[in-house]
């Protein structure tokens, strides 16, 4: 899977427009002139009215000072760090399924899919999404069919994640929502503390107060 990623933009393969040119600029003032920002990419269509979370900035700027502002390692590393994704896919697939062949074929579609290998090596805020997303369903899983209850600040923290990348993403309160309605209904279903609400709250939110 690394060695995809790296064969895919090794040759300068990596969309730049705009947008890439943008953030490129802005990861450079925040490690050459330490302009630390408070808000993150424009949404597109909003005529910047709207701002998606600033997580992406903090993610890049490193790597461009890293590599002397060469956008093809930064999408290099961007790709490998997506392959993060390999766990929370593994393990919910196993979890449904119980087979080691199921897991290891989700595993290998994930590993050499095309689609998954562009979007993990694109140079643009909804990247981190392909990791936080998977990763909001396990602990979504494990909270709720697990009863791993003390896990709930987890889950509150990748869903932040997730609107921090993608403000789209909200749509993920509706599965939210969803699963705690359906496991509310029964009585072995998970109980929650008023301390795990509460941090569970304090992570959301200040996972999501650069959005403000």
């Amino acid at each position: 899977g690394a060695c995809l990623r790296w064969w895919l933009v090794k040759d300068g393969n990596v969309l730049f427009w705009f947008d890439q040119a943008r953030d490129a600029l802005t990861a450079r003032d925040m490690y050459t002139n330490l302009d630390l920002k408070i808000q993150g990419p424009s949404a597109s269509g909003t005529s910047d009215s709207v701002h998606h979370g600033v997580l992406y900035y903090y993610l890049i700027a490193p790597l461009y000072w890293l590599f002397s502002g060469n956008p093809i390692s930064v999408s290099i590393i961007l790709g490998w760090l997506s392959l993060l994704t390999i766990w929370p896919i593994s393990w919910l697939t196993y979890r449904f399924t119980k087979s080691k062949l199921a897991t290891a074929t989700a595993v290998i579609f994930f590993i050499f899919s095309l689609e998954a290998s562009q979007s993990g090596t694109w140079l643009s805020n909804p990247t981190i999404a392909i990791t936080s997303v998977p990763f909001f369903f396990f602990f979504l899983w494990r909270v709720f069919w697990e009863k791993r209850t003390q896990e709930l600040p987890w889950l509150a923290l990748a869903l932040a994640i997730c609107n921090q990348a993608v403000i789209y993403t909200v749509y993920l309160f509706g599965a939210l929502a969803a699963t705690w309605l359906y496991f509310g209904h029964q009585r072995a279903s998970a109980k929650f503390t008023k301390k795990q609400l509460f941090w569970a709250g304090v992570v959301y939110l200040l996972g999501t107060s650069s959005m403000v």
